[in-house]
């Protein structure tokens, strides 16, 4: 088995035959697929059943409601492909032969494959953003991590359906999302590429993104969802410069990682900064003053105006740095996402 297909399912009715469609018409057969039940409501979990009893190569998980991080989890368990493709169900292939070009690359036994994609709005009419093309192109095998941050490369560190993983690589190292989190992948894929030694960069595309007219839970701005989106990042930026403090040795790449977060840190708290309702600003503002200790790590960082404010952050205290940071790039739409 050369592909190990993963799709959590959750209330997905409407897209998820669709999104199969695309995998069971590629002409090449070495995969598996594997669709996570992730205790839906809608009866996509007798749609999971129906399409595994159609096609020898899909298996069922059915499992209770744990967010996509959980699903994940339990399909990379369950892998015995040779790499892992983790595929959104209202999302879709391409093309009939991206997974036979695909394979013609695991030859190289990369830890990872850097690919492409491309969006779509929910109709399919029109494409409203295509990935832009790597720097490099074919085997890297130099300091990965360093590598993507300071190219800045666009959903390298946020988005895992763009890539495949080499399954021995991530359950080896212990390599499981974090469950509870929002936008899980975030905290995720800094940790992978970390560890990753040999990289593939193939600038084709391979995965296409329906981009939902509706409203999802992380893009609502009701109290909890914007209290809960503030404690998430605040874990990937503090458990994420310790994990690399404690994973790497070179110095750049440290320092790069510390950029990388620092610039996170400052997203989360402009969006704390735009909150109306004081007593939700006010929780929010708590997460990180008992979080502080990673405002320590500005001596790390490579940007000078961004040492300063560090600098603020430990001496002047939290409450009032983050004012002044958000008067700061109140019009600024420099700081990384």
């Amino acid at each position: 088995m050369l592909i190990s297909v993963i799709i959590p399912v959750y209330n997905a009715k409407e897209f998820l035959e669709f999104c199969v469609n695309s995998i069971t018409t590629q002409t090449f057969l070495n995969y598996e697929l594997i669709l996570v039940d992730d205790g839906s409501t809608d009866g996509s979990d007798r749609i999971c059943d129906h399409l595994a009893n159609q096609y020898r190569q899909i298996k069922v998980i059915h499992k209770s409601n744990g967010g996509a991080a959980s699903a994940r989890n339990a399909g990379i368990k369950e892998a015995i492909g040779k790499y892992i493709h983790f595929i959104d169900s209202d999302d879709f292939l391409p093309n009939k032969s991206v997974y036979y070009e695909l394979s013609k690359l695991f030859k190289y036994d990369a830890d990872i494959v850097f690919s492409r994609r491309i969006r779509y709005n929910e109709d399919l009419t029109k494409n409203t953003a295509i990935q832009p093309k790597y720097n490099h192109s074919g085997m890297f095998e130099g300091d990965i991590l360093y590598d993507v941050i300071i190219n800045d490369y666009e959903l390298t560190l946020t988005c895992p359906v763009n890539k495949l993983f080499k399954t021995e690589f991530l359950k080896n190292n212990n390599l499981y999302f974090t469950e509870g989190l929002l936008h899980e992948e975030d905290e995720w894929l800094p940790r992978v590429i970390a560890a990753a030694k040999k990289a593939w960069f193939y600038n084709d595309i391979i995965y296409c993104v329906r981009q939902r007219n509706i409203g999802s839970f992380s893009a609502t701005n009701n109290d909890l969802s914007i209290y809960k989106r503030t404690k998430s990042k605040i874990y990937t930026i503090t458990s994420g410069i310790e994990y690399m403090k404690g994973a790497i040795k070179d110095e750049k790449t440290i320092a790069a990682a510390a950029d990388y977060y620092w610039g996170y840190m400052i997203n989360a708290l402009l969006g704390v900064a735009a909150i109306q309702d004081n007593d939700t600003k006010d929780k929010c503002m708590k997460e990180f003053i008992k979080n502080k200790g990673f405002f320590y790590n500005y001596k790390l960082l490579t940007n000078r105006n961004w040492r300063v404010m560090g600098w603020m952050f430990t001496h002047f205290g939290v409450r009032f740095t983050a004012k002044t940071v958000a008067i700061r790039y109140k019009t600024s739409h420099n700081c990384q996402t």
